[in-house]
């Protein structure tokens, strides 16, 4: 056989109509981005997403915030609010392993070294349906501490702006217009104090 079956068997696994998939393009949908736009538009969501991270990096070194590295795949203690959401993983040498949703038990392990900490990690959900509010699989940015409510809160804001901070210092022309991001709108909210 070749490579060309195989990718047809992949393709014929999911009838694309039973799923919502508002959250991708319709030309990838329906076949009419060429490869070139969709090398491209990968392309621009790395350097976005490189951005970002840049962004929250710089944040959490200032305010010496402790990175953990949180495994993928658990037992229960990876869950979040509904463990049927959990993806289990079929395997001889796996009792009962999942597929991680959050790294909370483990920042607070690391709690008894350092006063705050965060992690990155991959959030996975058995999600009935996959549209712009259920995701299989999307990053997960957390952050612990001792923190009273108001103090998480400026984290979070400060967190934010840190991250569009560094969107809006790349001033890139590419992002602007091929993933529609309005950089002067975000300008105008870091400069604002709109997430202060």
């Amino acid at each position: 056989r070749g490579d060309d079956d195989y990718m047809q068997d992949f393709v014929d696994m999911t009838d694309p109509l039973i799923h919502d998939r508002r959250n991708i393009s319709p030309e990838i949908l329906n076949g009419s981005m060429s490869r070139l736009q969709m090398r491209g538009r990968l392309r621009m969501l790395q350097q976005l997403f490189s951005h970002l991270e840049r962004g929250y990096e710089k944040y959490f070194a200032q305010k010496g915030v402790r990175k953990v590295h949180v495994p993928n795949i658990v037992s229960t203690i990876g869950a979040c609010e509904n463990w049927r959401t959990l993806f289990k993983i079929n395997h001889p040498s796996s009792f009962f392993h999942l597929l991680t949703q959050t790294g909370q038990l483990f920042l607070e392990a690391a709690l008894v070294d350092d006063a705050s900490v965060w992690c990155l990690t991959k959030s996975f959900r058995k999600e009935e349906v996959e549209d712009d509010r259920h995701l299989c699989e999307f990053h997960l940015l957390e952050i612990e501490g001792a923190f009273t409510f108001q103090e998480l809160l400026n984290h979070m804001r400060s967190l934010l702006r840190s991250m569009l901070v560094e969107v809006i210092d790349s001033r890139s022309r590419e992002l602007e217009l091929g993933l529609g991001i309005n950089l002067s709108y975000i300008d105008k909210c870091v400069m604002n104090d709109v997430l202060a």
